[in-house]
C-alpha cells in the first residue's frame, strides 16, 4: 500500500508490481481533506476493471455519487 498526501487530497493506492491492483474492492481510494471519500477506483493487474458495478465511482463533498465508469479489463463499457 502507497499513501499520498497533498494540501487538498490524500490517496490510498493498493499494489502489485508497481500497479494498481487489488481483486477484493478499490485499489485507489482518494479523500478530500476532510477525510471524506472523494473517488474509488477499481484496478486488476494495472487496469480499470470491476464485475460487480461501477469501476471509477466519485463523489461530491456531500458524499452524493457524481459519475460512475464501468470498465472491464481496462475497456470502458459505460459512463453515467
Amino acid at each position: 500500500m502507497i499513501e499520498y498526501n497533498t494540501d487538498s487530497i490524500k490517496y490510498i493506492c493498493y499494489c502489485r508490481n508497481g500497479v494498481p491492483h487489488n481483486k477484493y474492492g478499490p485499489a485507489i481510494i482518494e479523500f478530500y481533506c476532510s477525510d471524506k471519500i472523494a473517488s474509488v477506483k477499481y484496478y486488476v493487474d494495472g487496469q480499470l476493471h470491476n464485475n460487480s458495478g461501477p469501476a471509477v465511482i466519485e463523489y461530491n463533498y456531500n458524499g452524493t455519487v457524481e459519475h460512475t465508469e464501468y470498465w472491464k479489463t481496462g475497456e470502458i463499457l459505460e459512463t453515467r
